[in-house]
Formats: C-alpha cells, structure tokens, sequence
C-alpha cells in the first residue's frame, strides 16, 4: 500500500478536530477522516510535543484521572495478593517437603 501524503493544513486540522472533540477517540476522528488512527495519535502527540503541552488530552477530565487511579489501586491490591499467595504456597511446599523427611 502507497503512503499517503497530507498537507500541513490536513494534519493541523485533524489535530484541532481531535483536541476539541470531548470524549473523541483516534479511531472515531480517524474513521471520519479517512486516515489510520496510528497516522492521527502521532500527528497529535507531534503537535503537544511542539506546542509543549502535556501527554494527556485537554478534554480528559477529573472523572478519568480519579478512574486510573482507581485502576492502579486496584491493580497493587491484586499484586499484593499475588505476592501473598505465592509466598504461601512456597511456604506450604517447603513444609510439605521438610515433613516428608521426618
């Protein structure tokens, strides 16, 4: 497949479409454009990297930033349990192995 080669303007506006899209995704603005939505997400990350913004989208809110962190508390709970499970089972094989012996 050929690549394609978008002006300037193409790219600019697809990144202002995106940016002022509340809830938009690259998928979504990508379909309605026509592009790849890998093509879009680097046009985008490009444009903050000149202007300086930060990584995160201007329209994510206190709602998403409270769910990633909920995300992350529950991904360390789940982690520690892991860890205590496996500590656990080491534990009971270890004495499974050591009363064997007796």
């Amino acid at each position: 497949m050929a690549m394609k080669d978008y002006s300037d303007e193409f790219k600019a506006d697809a990144v202002a479409l995106y940016e002022s899209t509340p809830g938009a995704t690259y998928k979504s603005i990508a379909a309605d454009l026509g592009v790849n939505r890998t093509t879009l997400g680097e046009w985008v990350l490009r444009d903050r990297e000149r202007r300086g913004a930060a990584a995160a989208a201007p329209h994510l809110g206190a709602a998403v930033s409270a769910r990633r962190t909920r995300r992350r508390a529950g991904l360390l709970a789940q982690s520690s349990l892991t860890l205590a499970l496996r500590s656990g089972s080491v534990f009971c094989r270890r004495m499974a192995s050591w009363n064997s012996f007796r």
